[in-house]
Order: structure tokens, then sequence, then C-alpha cells
């Protein structure tokens, strides 16, 4: 997939949010590669990152954390080597992640046990009074920080400041899928409204996205089935029906699949939480 990044725009974003906050934070392309953007980072992470081996360190805490947000879909966060919560954000166009963002270098509210030893071992010029005098975020804030980098995600979004740029003939092919989300189609269906072969289409699709055509068809109908479930007082039925599934019961299997949860369960759920 090629994607268009705004860079010129990214930039003075991410520079905004550094001055407004404090918090570090830099864009990564969809495989976790550094974009040419300058990475906003505090005066300890500049040292702990001086150290071969506390870079290495750092690049290897930051890959777990974002094959977390990528096998998720979601925020996610987590300690890193040096102490500190770091949190990953996707930014997902078309229901594809198509690039990250990831900020923190927050100090949680305890100390991390050993990190004295540790970054002495690391040989960063460095020491825990550095460490001591970050400004320590509690959960609540580290909370409030992950809401604003998601909110930052849809104002990227929002501006076109990155976004894929799809073939003609997968385009028509998407623009199908969603015109006809809420009744039954063919693979072959699709292939005549995009003038593509099945194998190029399925080619498209692997490469896109990183999944069937089929899989693709029922992540989108259960976005539809949100909307539904959340909006509307449908029932379960109802909602198989309008977002295209060929019984409810399918419909149950494949939104407890990608949910974790039963649509019922999730409809009461959202209901308590709003």
């Amino acid at each position: 997939m090629i994607i268009n990044y705004d860079i010129e725009k990214l930039s003075s974003a991410l520079e905004a949010f550094y001055a407004a906050t404090g918090i570090g934070i830099q864009l990564l392309d969809r495989d976790f590669s550094s974009l040419n953007i300058k990475f906003f980072s505090n005066p300890y992470c500049t040292a702990v990152q001086a150290t071969k081996c506390g870079k290495a360190a750092c690049r290897a805490s930051d890959a777990r954390l974002l094959e977390l947000c990528k096998s998720s879909r979601k925020t996610a966060t987590n300690v890193c080597h040096a102490g500190l919560i770091d949190v990953a954000v996707p930014i997902i166009y078309d229901s594809e992640i198509i690039s990250y963002i990831i900020l923190g270098q927050l100090r949680p509210e305890k100390d991390v046990a050993g990190l004295e030893d540790y970054l002495l071992k690391l040989g960063a010029k460095v020491s825990k009074d550095d460490y001591a005098a970050l400004q320590i975020y509690d959960p609540y804030r580290v909370q409030g920080v992950a809401r604003l980098a998601e909110m930052l995600t849809k104002y990227i979004l929002l501006e076109n400041m990155v976004q894929p740029n799809y073939s003609d003939r997968t385009e028509r092919a998407l623009a199908f899928i969603e015109e006809n989300l809420h009744h039954p189609f063919s693979v072959e269906d699709i292939c005549k409204s995009a003038y593509v072969s099945k194998s190029v289409l399925y080619q498209n699709f692997s490469r896109l996205f990183g999944c069937t055509v089929g899989e693709y068809v029922t992540r989108k109908r259960i976005e539809r089935s949100l909307r539904l479930l959340e909006g509307t007082d449908l029932s379960v039925e109802e909602i198989s029906q309008q977002a295209g599934f060929s019984s409810a019961a399918y419909f149950t299997v494949n939104f407890k699949k990608i949910m974790g949860v039963p649509p019922i369960k999730y409809r009461k759920e959202k209901s308590v939480r709003v």
C-alpha cells in the first residue's frame, strides 16, 4: 500500500502537541519505520539513547509496544526498559492501520525496581536523580494523554495528513463493498464491478490489507452492525440482515470472533458505559 504523508502539516501538528504537553511524540509508518519528522524527546531519554545498548533496548521496547497495538488495533501502553510509560496509537483508515503515533516517556507513580543498577550497567550518563526529576503521571493522567493522542489521530485523518493511495480498480472494489454491505454478494460481483480478475483482486487485498476479500467484507459488516447496535433498538436478527449476514447465528459467531463478546452483551456494556 502506498501512503501519502503531508510531512509539513504532520511536523506542525506533532510540534504543537509537544509544545502544549511537553510529551515526546513520533509518527511511524505501518511497518514501524520512522518518518522524516523531528522526534520530540526529553533529556533523560536522550541520555539513555546515547549509548548503543540503550538505543537498541529502546527500539526493542517500542517494537513490543507496536506489535501489541497492531494486534489489538487499539491504543496500547507499556513500561519501557528505562522505567517510563509509552503509548502507541494506531491511525486507522477504512478499517486498516496505515500509520502509528508513539508517545509518552512518562514517569509512573511507582519507581521501577532495579532501575538505578540497570542505568549503571547501561553506561548511560544519567542517574536515578534525573529519572526522579521527571513529572509523575498517575493512571488517570496517562489515560488522558492517550485520549489526546487518539484525538490527534482523528485530526490527522480529517486534515488528510496521512492517507492511502489506492489504484482505480481497488477504489471501485472498495466502493462496491461499501455500497452493498446490506445484502449478500459474491467475490465475482466485486470483480465485475471493478473490472478485475479474481486472482488480481485477491492479490491486491492481501498486499494492501493483509487479509482475504471475505475477511475484509466481514470486518466492514461488523462495523456496520456496531453502528446499528449502538444507535438503534433493532433486534440482533434485524441487524444481521441489515449488515448483510446470511443469518443471526452466523452474525453472532463472527461478531464474537472480532469483538470478543456476543452482540447482545456488547450492546448492554455499551449502554452502561454511556
